[in-house]
């Protein structure tokens, strides 16, 4: 999954322009003046329903009412509810270094690090530096303001700075570099049991921020994803909260009895290994620490649940890879030591072939099965549609990745953890699937992180 990203520049603009269309669809209509009026149903078959009406950054809850867990909630008045601006975050004398773009020059050395999504040598966010916000003086001691457009051009959508061929500062002059970020977060709009709104605001991050826990006692309407500084809200940015069985019943019953070997060490308390095997995502690329990572995820909850068993881990993980190099590697490095489960993670395997898949998978599927381990497969998350050529989120589900190994899953006993599954339907958590990626193209952050650990205990629970 880490592709050299200076040959993925048409990829990065075509995300950026994308966002607004690939976001959460909202059920709601335009009205007047700008206006949005968005229906919050949170129970499915119950003709009561409020609705919010947005205009600029101010939204008014509508009188209404509904059911949710048997009991009613009404509200009685209309409200209004403020969504504070988002402030610019200040960087200020950056090391940097003005190059001249060039072919080999990838974007985290070309781009503000703020900008770069889990830091140095990670790729830009598009949409992040604040237009009109970069300073850039020498930093030999004069101080000396360079000019832009005669010493350093801008792009305006990833955040490049680069070196104009025409400039009297010389090529890799070392320079102090200030510079501001749009900063966003989500609220959640909660209402308490008299039918009084209330506004949670979550924490600010340049990246994809996280919702916070809903208090106990208060229900969740809504996800509010406030814009950057003063922008106003699109109807995009509101991501109702329903009440919805997001489970699966075909993977559900395709996952019925396929690890009972393994359980079976579980219940009896033996020392057993997992094996996790994958890409990038496997090794835990964009987390913001180690314990976040959902291998570590899913082995401190497995543990958890199963206390007197000794649980061991083992990862072969590389980015940028895919089954037809990793099945190879596994059966070599991790395979002679017999693990009692294997995980498997390739989102980039949506790229290739049915023809590669279903050969990678077969081989590999009667290899480990040969040697009495279990396996799961996570159907991965669903990337950026962009890197596929699709306009929605919905597309990249489609991919034949899917269900070629729904379909492979039960002639060989595998269990599927449905990732995709989650990543498609993340509105009805309040969330945009873009808001489970740390990069906004390909690499899951710290909650992506743990919808996949969450997926891989469904099948334990």
């Amino acid at each position: 999954m880490n592709r050299s990203l200076f040959k993925l520049r048409f990829v990065w603009l075509a995300a950026a322009l994308a966002l607004v269309s690939i976001a959460c669809p909202v059920r709601g209509a335009a009205l007047d003046g700008g206006q949005y009026s968005v229906n919050i149903r949170l129970t499915r078959g119950d003709d009561d329903s409020l609705h919010l009406i947005a205009k600029e950054r101010m939204l008014t809850l509508t009188t209404g009412s509904f059911k949710l867990n048997g009991k009613e909630y009404k509200v009685q008045q209309s409200q209004n509810i403020n969504i504070p601006e988002c402030p610019a975050l200040r960087t200020s004398n950056e090391s940097f270094v003005l190059r001249s773009p060039g072919e080999n020059k990838p974007y985290y050395e070309r781009v503000p690090l703020k900008c770069l999504a889990g830091g140095k040598g990670r790729g830009p966010v598009p949409g992040l530096l604040v237009d009109g916000s970069v300073q850039i003086k020498r930093a030999d001691g004069s101080n000396q303001l360079l000019q832009p457009g005669v010493d350093y051009v801008i792009d305006k959508v990833l955040g490049c700075i680069d070196r104009v061929d025409t400039s009297k500062i010389p090529e890799g002059t070392p320079v102090k570099l200030s510079y501001s970020v749009c900063l966003r977060r989500i609220d959640t709009l909660l209402l308490d049991e008299e039918g009084h709104a209330h506004l949670m605001s979550g924490s600010y991050s340049q990246f994809a921020p996280v919702a916070l826990t809903v208090p106990p006692n208060l229900v969740a309407l809504a996800n509010v994803y406030a814009p950057r500084l003063s922008q106003p809200i699109e109807a995009s940015d509101i991501m109702p909260i329903w009440d919805r069985d997001l489970e699966d019943p075909v993977i559900n019953e395709l996952n019925e009895n396929v690890l009972d070997g393994f359980k079976a060490k579980l219940k009896a308390g033996k020392s057993v290994t997992v094996a996790f095997l994958g890409d990038s995502v496997t090794d835990g690329c964009y987390a913001t620490e180690p314990s976040r990572m959902f291998p570590q995820q899913f082995i401190t909850r497995l543990q958890a649940k199963y206390p007197k068993c000794q649980i061991k881990a083992k990862k072969l993980a590389l980015g940028g890879s895919t089954s037809s190099l990793m099945f190879g590697r596994f059966y070599k490095e991790l395979l002679p030591s017999k693990p009692d489960l294997v995980i498997v993670e390739f989102v980039n395997d949506l790229s290739l072939s049915q023809k590669v898949i279903e050969r990678n998978y077969t081989r590999f599927f009667n290899q480990v099965k040969a040697t009495g381990a279990d396996i799961i497969v996570c159907l991965p998350h669903t990337v950026n549609p962009t890197l596929h050529g699709g306009d929605n989120w919905l597309s990249v589900a489609s991919l034949p990745y899917y269900s070629i190994l729904t379909n492979m899953a039960p002639r060989f006993k595998v269990a599927l953890a449905n990732v995709g599954g989650r990543w498609v339907n993340a509105r009805y958590e309040g969330l945009s699937p873009s808001l489970l990626l740390a990069d906004n193209m390909n690499h899951p952050n710290d909650r992506g992180h743990e919808v996949y650990a969450e997926e891989l205990m469904k099948l334990f629970n």
